[in-house]
């Protein structure tokens, strides 16, 4: 989105989003329907209740889109119900939660200032690469039999190297996904399934594991009417899983390589690398992939390095707004220590966003 030149703020949860709109004032609201504390629906509808109050107007006609990881009609009537105006299916496909955000937000009236950085940014968006060709495509991406690579990398804005990173972290955080889902049906604890398969149908839509992701909108809709899937369906997830593992341990090696090349920085001292990793973290995983490899093997040995260890893991949990707490904090312990060659923060560093994927 932020490609695209939107301004996009975060809520946590659907009670944060409310505060926000109220104390804010937005061209638009993309809606999760699953968060914790207050649910999307829920949030919509205290949203929409403000209507009642002083600048009803604005409350009443603010667009709100739900976001949703199941396509069936009843979500939709639910979102309507809730006061939303329309809602997209994860995995998002770019051009539809664009097209859907085109048929709805109308900003403000833009004045000078804003119709300069609007022209600005149509200049700098002109020369910006266009969606890979077929050929770009690496070949064992394509060659993986349980995941569709093209889908996945389009959803990633077209880099091949930050797909395989997410196929890496995949294989960390989710390596026991099949074993996980099925203890909590065991307990049985269907509430925490149906939660874990939620989180589950986002990451494996997004990476293009499609038969994955269909088994487990199978075994979502069962646990929605408060039905475990059958013996069958635990053991055809099992299957799936595996297979996925399998693909991904096989571009281990080469995986690895291409997520940590990038342009060189050798001799960068940590401040200038930390000031470089602060906007990579907000605008570009991927070479915040590749300058926090740099970090690790400049501040080996060092004090600094279990804080970038620190770093790396929150990164590597999309948990963007505390990779970027830390590293602010640990530029700021090295240049008090006296660090050479220190640099001033760069005005890229200054808002705090990659981690939005959703608007308030």
């Amino acid at each position: 989105m932020r490609s695209e030149g939107i301004l996009v703020d975060e809520a946590a949860n659907g009670r944060q989003a409310v505060e926000m709109v109220r104390s804010g004032s937005y061209d638009g609201v993309l809606m999760d329907v699953q968060m914790p504390v207050m649910d999307g629906l829920e949030a919509a509808r205290r949203i929409r209740a403000m209507a009642a109050g002083a600048d009803a107007a604005r409350f009443a006609a603010l667009p709100i889109i739900a976001m949703t990881a199941l396509a069936m009609a009843h979500d939709a009537e639910q979102s309507r119900a809730a006061g939303m105006n329309d809602h997209v299916t994860k995995p998002i496909a770019p051009e539809r939660l664009m097209a859907t955000l085109g048929r709805w937000v109308r900003s403000a009236p833009a004045g000078p200032q804003a119709e300069s950085q609007a022209e600005s940014q149509a200049e700098s968006q002109a020369g910006a690469p266009t969606a890979p060709a077929a050929s770009d495509f690496p070949a064992d991406l394509l060659a993986l039999a349980s995941l569709d690579a093209r889908e996945g990398i389009r959803r990633i804005g077209g880099k091949a190297a930050a797909y395989r990173r997410q196929l890496l972290r995949f294989r960390e955080h989710y390596g026991d996904a099949a074993a996980r889902l099925t203890a909590m049906l065991a307990a049985p604890d269907h509430d925490s399934a149906d939660a874990y398969c939620h989180t589950l149908l986002g990451v494996t839509g997004n990476l293009g594991a499609g038969a994955l992701f269909a088994r487990l909108a199978a075994i979502s809709a069962n646990l929605k009417h408060a039905t475990a899937p059958d013996a069958a369906a635990l053991a055809s997830l099992h299957e799936l899983h595996a297979a996925l593992l399998a693909d991904i341990d096989s571009l281990a090696p080469a995986t690895a390589t291409a997520t940590a090349g990038g342009p060189a920085v050798a001799g960068a001292p940590l401040l200038d690398l930390l000031d470089q990793l602060s906007g990579a973290l907000d605008y570009d995983l991927g070479r915040a992939v590749f300058l926090l490899a740099q970090l690790r093997a400049s501040a080996a040995g060092t004090d600094a390095a279990a804080a970038i260890a620190a770093i790396a893991d929150c990164a590597d949990a999309f948990d963007i707004e505390q990779a970027v707490a830390l590293t602010r904090a640990l530029r700021l312990q090295l240049s008090q220590s006296g660090q050479p060659d220190p640099m001033p923060p760069p005005a890229a560093a200054v808002p705090f966003p990659l981690s939005s994927g959703t608007t308030p």
